[in-house]
């Protein structure tokens, strides 16, 4: 089973321009990052493609960098693996969560989202409700406010589990409704995905390849 994109989900895109989003700044006007009135609508109507976020009206665009690519891609294939074993539900990638419904100035899009069969999203509604599972992975310090401030969000519009993984610290930061755990060795979610098992120290076996490279 394939992690699905936003993209896939509700069709095609509008082109951006060649230049993306720095194109898009009039001469004299403010730029795009520097603005906190942005809506969802101002920003598809400007034909941006690049994943970004809408945190009160300041728009943040997610570059993903080696690290973060690398885990994003590390994890969903393991996770699905083992839905195509346990169809328990669909894994998406680049999910556009419409948090606060009536508010234009919100927007969130989880590193990966897995929701159960019975919450997946509907291709002809803006997706409102968190995944029961939120994954986002922490690539440089300087987020994990940002991300943080996310996992409360999560958990308050619907998620059972978030996980927050952290390639420095080499382990998972797991947090639910009824508390928070760290995670070193084994990555497990007995509230979702019975029997589900990662390696951790497996999986962060080649963040020396990255501190080399850096």
């Amino acid at each position: 089973m394939e992690a699905i994109t936003t993209q896939e989900l509700a069709g095609p895109k509008t082109p951006a321009s060649k230049n993306g989003g720095t194109a898009l700044r009039r001469k004299g006007a403010t730029p795009l990052e520097e603005r906190n009135d942005l809506t969802i609508s101002e920003v598809e109507a400007l034909g941006i493609t690049e994943p970004y976020e809408l945190i009160d009206g300041r728009i943040i665009f997610k570059m993903a960098n080696p690290i973060h690519a690398y885990y994003q891609t590390e994890i969903s294939f393991q996770i699905r693996l083992y839905l195509e074993q346990n169809p328990l539900g669909r894994l998406y990638t680049d999910l556009n969560l419409r948090p606060f419904p009536n508010n234009e100035r919100q927007l969130r899009r989880p590193d990966l989202a897995l929701y159960l069969n019975e919450n997946r999203p509907k291709t002809d509604e803006p997706q409102t409700k968190a995944p029961d599972l939120a994954i986002e992975i922490v690539s440089e310090s300087s987020q994990l406010l940002n991300i943080l401030e996310k996992t409360d969000l999560y958990l308050e519009k619907g998620s059972k589990v978030v996980w927050i993984v952290i390639p420095a610290k080499a382990c998972v930061w797991i947090w639910t409704a009824s508390g928070r755990r760290w995670e070193y060795e084994t990555l497990t979610c007995p509230e979702l995905l019975p029997d589900f098992s990662l390696d951790i120290k497996k999986l962060f076996a080649n963040i020396t390849e990255f501190e080399t490279a850096n």
